[in-house]
């Protein structure tokens, strides 16, 4: 699923299906994530916060964060996980500005 607005400055995703669209010809080239708010939000599964830290240092590493103008995050289920995805959000992005200087 993708919200955009009348400028096309929004993508929104599963973080799963995110994941599923890895490497193949349906994932997004790096010129796509410029200047973007990414929504994500997660399956009413409730992901785990390890892999939910996984897959956000993974997009950390592509480089995303550093196009996206901003980053929405829905919450579990019942607000479950909701300080251990506080803090994985908080860790990813202060490993990132560390990494960059």
């Amino acid at each position: 699923m993708e919200f955009s607005s009348s400028q096309r400055k929004n993508k929104g995703r599963l973080i799963e299906v995110l994941e599923f669209l890895k490497g193949t010809d349906y994932w997004l080239y790096s010129k796509d994530w410029d200047n973007k708010i990414l929504f994500l939000e997660t399956f009413e599964e409730m992901m785990q916060p390890n892999l939910f830290k996984r897959i956000l240092r993974s997009y950390s590493a592509q480089g995303i964060f550093d196009r996206i103008s901003g980053l929405i995050v829905g919450r579990p289920y019942h607000n479950s996980y909701v300080d251990e995805y506080n803090n994985v959000i908080l860790e990813v992005i202060k490993i990132r500005r560390e990494c960059l200087g």
